[in-house]
């Protein structure tokens, strides 16, 4: 998925698989648009981060968000060694780390609360769950959760509300769905698309 703000900043989460995610970029971006100022990695399974190798090196990343999680695969490791090579710095995903990217516009974490970094956990048990907001406008951004996590969240007096949720229905508990209480819910595949189709998508709205 892939977020542009007003004064143009690009932010891009997760990559999916092979090289798909460049064919996308490549229709949203024009040819002088070669930065992605925050890169944000919701889990280091292979479907998720093999597409972010091709990004990194076809791409300036300034910045890349992560849990850390002890979890070694070849894709993922291939990845880190990019970010090493070209200095990229890291942060490591967690509850008291919320950014404002420009005036009105905030990234809060939800979850992990706070640093799972260096433990070894199931990807199931680690998704990065972010909530973006604009104004008055707001989106939650929940990646793979599952419905223990999504219980958890209940449990916390953590603001779940949001205009707009991107999920897998079937992956999270009805009470999460009542507390977030969305005018519109985007399953996974529909978010993807957003990448090359996001401009008709706010026309549509």
């Amino acid at each position: 998925m892939l977020i542009t703000t007003p004064a143009n900043q690009k932010i891009l989460i997760n990559g999916g698989e092979k090289t798909k995610v460049l064919e996308e970029l490549g229709k949203e971006l024009n040819f002088f648009e070669n930065t992605i100022d925050l890169l944000i990695l919701t889990n280091p399974q292979e479907s998720f981060v093999e597409g972010l190798v091709e990004v990194v090196k076809r791409y300036t990343v300034k910045k890349v968000l992560l849990t850390g999680i002890n979890y070694p695969n070849e894709v993922y490791e291939e990845f880190l060694k990019l970010l090493d090579e070209n200095q990229i710095p890291l942060e490591i995903a967690q509850g008291n780390k919320d950014y404002q990217l420009e005036k009105n516009i905030y990234l809060d974490i939800l979850h992990p609360l706070e640093s799972i970094a260096g433990k070894k956990l199931k990807p199931s048990q680690s998704v990065v769950i972010t909530k973006l907001t604009y104004g008055e406008t707001s989106a939650l951004l929940v990646g793979n959760i599952t419905k223990e996590i999504s219980l958890k969240q209940l449990q916390t007096d953590l603001d779940l509300s949001a205009d707009l949720l991107v999920i897998d229905p079937q992956k999270a508990s009805p009470d999460f769905l009542a507390a977030v209480n969305a005018r519109q819910i985007l399953t996974s595949t529909e978010a993807g698309k957003l990448i090359s189709n996001g401009r008709e998508w706010q026309e549509a709205r």
